[in-house]
């Protein structure tokens, strides 16, 4: 071979070498943000690299690459494959959202496509896509600007403008306001975004946005508006950690009611957050007797919950108000299951029921009395528990009104099965003034006996209900609360009759053979549910039914039979925003077993844009 040969074939091979270095650069400035481009550009570096032995092989460079003594930029051969492994994930991901973005172009209601798009801006971003995730806000915000109803049109702002500040765009967010044609939203998106603003550490911001918010509200005349706007801005402040300002917010307003509503939930907030010594603080000035005793109350519970007893228990002696006080022995009473203090907690509910004796409320005392049931039975005092059940009892029967008279029994009822005493439920059911009532406590009564598999008893009951609807619910309930493994005979008649009942009840007819429908799908009898579908006339209970009948399908590891049904939905918007969300409740793994996995769903959601995309073009020629 000739030298001059020889050079040539070495030139060529460093020629090909330098296509792949530049292919190599071009990789290592998009794979932060396009992986599909950026693996496909790896993948030809590899591909031109592992060309040069086959072409050149007598080059020096050939054996090198052969021999992997090589770099390409700051990478070998290895770490080039190794990229090319951790980017596959990143770009399934990015593609899957590719896909369902260009579903959601497709969508034709504007709320809907805005609130597709922002979920799938958000996802682009968790997938460390910004430049994708910014460029997918601003086309939900085009789709805003469509939406005519002010009222939907607003809440999406507000929804979009959150978005941006999740991200940490708060400028951007800002800008939203001045889409708002309501002042009270503008306040809303205000306060939201200081809030976010004080959960990044930017109090000076904030309060910017907050003062904002403030000078808007002062501009309002009209009074209800004002003490929305007052109220939303107390409660907001409280959220972002600014208590005493919040406080001073909620004191301007005029209405005692609603500011003392308003006191009590900031200081609520403040006890959620574990501060106790701020919350002392604010006690001291807090001048309503009711609102304080609640409050004083609240912090009780805490305290008890966090098994600080003493300070509990010191608390407690502060509470005027003998209900609250008498709530508060409850709380700290209970806490002590397990403390080995069970005389301590039986002479706190003793206290307990004495202040409920001198209680003028009626209604009050009888939710002590029915508290302290509740207590007494954590500590398998079973006879004080049908006291104190009698006592309550006793109440309701002097009540006059015969409509709350049939409401607290109904609750006497619930309460009794609540803590197993099935007797005093019945008994007390009997006693039910109003018919109606009864037969909604009876439902109570069939749901209960069929948990303990008593399913000749819960029968009973279902029989005696004189009103079709109510008999319906009480066999539904009979089914749902009867273990899965038992009567399956029985429940399968059951719900036979309840279809045939249907066909009477014409006003609740499609509700009712919607939930036999899932009745019948967790029997295992699919097709039988998919002909009773067929049955169901309104179409927003038809979408919804489908839409659970495919999740059930995907729940249960038949992804493809679950995609299937999802087509069965006829509105082209409610279908595709379906499998837009299931793509993303894919990517997130929220289903709880599941064999499918991402890559199987991309052809899936491809043909769905297709058959859109079709439709949509032949609308458009028609």
């Amino acid at each position: 071979m000739s030298e001059t040969s020889r050079k040539s074939k070495v030139v060529n091979a460093n020629y090909v070498f330098i296509q792949a270095f530049k292919l190599y650069q071009e990789a290592r400035e998009t794979d932060k943000s396009n992986y599909i481009k950026a693996l496909n550009l790896y993948k030809q570096v590899l591909a031109t690299i592992d060309s040069i032995p086959n072409k050149f092989p007598n080059s020096d460079l050939a054996l090198k690459i052969a021999q992997r003594k090589f770099r390409i930029g700051e990478c070998t051969y290895k770490t080039i494959e190794k990229r090319i492994f951790k980017l596959r994930k990143k770009a399934v991901k990015q593609e899957l959202l590719t896909i369902l973005h260009d579903c959601a172009m497709n969508l034709r209601d504007p709320d809907i496509k805005s609130e597709a798009l922002g979920q799938l801006g958000t996802h682009f971003w968790k997938n460390k896509q910004k430049t994708f995730a910014l460029q997918t806000f601003e086309k939900a915000l085009q789709a805003i600007e469509e939406i005519e109803n002010s009222n939907r049109k607003n809440i999406a702002l507000n929804r979009l403008a959150v978005r941006y500040a999740e991200l940490g765009h708060f400028e951007k967010a800002l800008t939203l306001t001045i889409y708002f044609s309501d002042p009270l939203e503008q306040i809303r998106l205000l306060t939201d975004l200081g809030v976010a603003y004080y959960q990044h550490n930017v109090p000076v911001r904030a309060r910017q946005l907050f003062n904002n918010a403030i000078e808007l509200a002062e501009r309002e005349k009209n009074p209800e508006t004002l003490l929305a706007a007052q109220s939303w801005i107390a409660l907001k402040l409280a959220e972002g950690g600014e208590f005493f300002r919040a406080l001073e917010i909620g004191d301007t307003v005029e209405n005692a009611n609603a500011r003392g509503a308003i006191i009590q939930q900031i200081a609520e907030k403040l006890i959620t957050s574990g501060n106790f010594s701020t919350i002392q603080e604010i006690i001291r000035f807090i001048n309503d007797k009711e609102v304080r005793s609640e409050l004083i109350t609240s912090l009780v519970t805490r305290y008890s919950h966090e098994s600080f007893f003493s300070q509990a228990r010191e608390f407690a002696e502060m509470i005027e108000v003998p209900a609250s006080k008498a709530r508060a022995y409850l709380t700290i009473a209970k806490s002590y299951k397990g403390e080995k203090l069970n005389n301590v907690a039986m002479q706190l509910i003793d206290k307990a029921i004495t202040l409920s004796h001198k209680e003028t409320n009626t209604e009050d005392q009888i939710h002590l009395y029915c508290i302290a049931a509740e207590v007494s039975k954590e500590f398998h005092e079973e006879v004080k528990v049908c006291e104190y059940i009698n006592l309550a009892e006793k109440q309701v029967n002097h009540m006059k009104d015969k409509h709350r008279k049939s409401e607290f029994y109904s609750f006497l009822v619930r309460i009794c099965l609540k803590i197993g005493q099935s007797k005093l439920a019945i008994d007390i059911c009997k006693k039910i003034p109003e018919k109606k009532a009864q037969y909604l406590a009876m439902v109570e009564l069939c749901g209960h006996f069929a948990f303990l598999d008593n399913i000749k008893t819960a029968m009973n009951f279902a029989k005696e209900i004189n009103d079709e609807l109510l008999k319906i619910k009480a066999y539904f309930k009979i089914i749902e609360q009867n273990p899965a493994n038992r009567n399956f005979k029985l429940k399968s008649d059951l719900i036979e009759e309840i279809i045939k009942k249907s066909g009477d009840l014409s006003n609740d007819s499609d509700q009712i053979l919607a939930d036999c429908t899932m009745l019948v799908a967790r029997f295992e009898k699919f097709h039988q549910a998919l002909q009773l579908l067929e049955h169901i006339k309104a179409e927003d209970i038809r979408n919804e039914l489908i839409c659970k009948l495919s999740d059930f399908k995907f729940e249960t590891d038949f992804f493809n039979e679950g995609i299937e049904i999802l087509r069965l939905i006829q509105n082209s918007d409610i279908r595709i925003n379906k499998l837009i969300n299931t793509g993303l409740k894919l990517l997130e793994n929220k289903f709880k077993r599941i064999s499918f996995k991402l890559e199987d769903f991309l052809p899936i959601a491809f043909s769905f844009w297709l058959e859109e995309k079709e439709a949509f073009e032949m609308e458009l020629q028609d």
